[in-house]
């Protein structure tokens, strides 16, 4: 383990003893970036509890959203503590109880037919109560739930120039790609910019859903750090879609989610689908491309190819 690291958890070891009284066991969980996530037990929490740090985006907003999700009716773990200390990645910390259920990814692949169903019906059940809170602003978020963005399609023409300058710059998109993004923006800048913003989770997969290993029903939404103010529809792009571009998870789940989420709505299933939606998936198949870029670079090629049969739709 790096020092900064074994620093970083130290530090938060020692935040969790003066909060919550001695450490009985407890585990750091892996994680990418200047974050530390670290689970642990004590006397009087003996089911577990979690700390995170990070510089990489601001706790303050992950709590309020957190918070703003429970009172909706997502099921959330309870916030028990926030503060901030400088020993810790971008000083700000915060607590919360373990999660109720087992992690999804988990349980997924011994799951009933019954089970599994019952997961994606909650999962768009999830999504609809998220996205019935409207807010102000687009793209990431203020403590105060506000879009720093005046528009959705300024917030996403930033996100796919700053992505895809860096797979330009790296030699895996052409040099026309920025050309093209900007023309693509212009033509459906007058469609995006008469969505209203709903609350996004924004990076919903099978490890952020906790689920009741028997029943197959939704315990817990977890990791609220990419919420933003967007499109619903940009949820579905990004919901279990962190992978390679040859990840199976998102054609295998999705369509199940959006059919409870039109029950549950009173949307059209049709209204989920169309340019906005290549648009979104191309976003998230640069973002990936761009974490390969560090972490996993055999994903790099076919998240670009992917990413350009996307634009191709536009």
């Amino acid at each position: 383990m790096q020092s900064r690291e074994l620093a970083w958890q130290e530090a938060a070891l020692a935040v969790l003893t003066d909060q919550f009284g001695k450490i009985v066991d407890s585990q750091v969980h892996e994680t990418w970036g200047d974050r530390i996530v670290i689970e642990a037990t004590t006397a009087r929490f003996p089911s577990g509890m979690f700390l995170k740090a990070t510089a990489d985006r601001n706790v303050h907003v992950e709590v309020h959203v957190a918070r703003c999700a429970m009172q909706v009716g997502v099921p959330v773990p309870t916030i028990l503590a926030e503060g901030s200390d400088d020993r810790l990645p971008g000083r700000y910390w915060f607590a919360t109880s373990k999660a109720k259920g087992e992690p999804w990814i988990d349980v997924v692949d011994t799951q009933t037919e019954a089970q599994r169903a019952r997961t994606l019906d909650g999962i768009g059940h999830v999504f609809a109560l998220l996205h019935g809170v409207k807010l102000r602003g687009y793209g990431q978020l203020t403590p105060d739930l506000i879009g720093r963005n005046p528009s959705w399609s300024g917030w996403l023409q930033a996100e796919l120039l700053s992505c895809s300058q860096l797979l330009v710059d790296a030699g895996y998109l052409p040099l026309d790609f920025l050309g093209t993004i900007e023309n693509v923006m212009r033509s459906l800048e007058p469609e995006l910019d008469n969505v209203p913003a709903s609350l996004v989770h924004g990076d919903l997969g099978d490890r952020e859903v906790f689920v009741d290993p028997a029943s197959g029903a939704v315990t817990a939404i977890v990791d609220w750090g990419d919420a933003l103010a967007g499109d619903p529809q940009y949820e579905f792009a990004r919901f279990v879609a962190g992978g390679p571009a040859n990840d199976a998870r998102p054609a295998l789940y999705r369509p199940s989610v959006k059919q409870a989420y039109a029950r549950y709505t009173g949307r059209d299933l049709a209204s989920l689908e169309g340019k906005p939606s290549y648009l979104y998936e191309m976003h998230n198949a640069l973002q990936n491309a761009v974490w390969s870029l560090r972490e996993a670079p055999s994903w790099i090629d076919d998240l670009c190819a992917y990413a350009m049969s996307m634009m191709s739709k536009l």
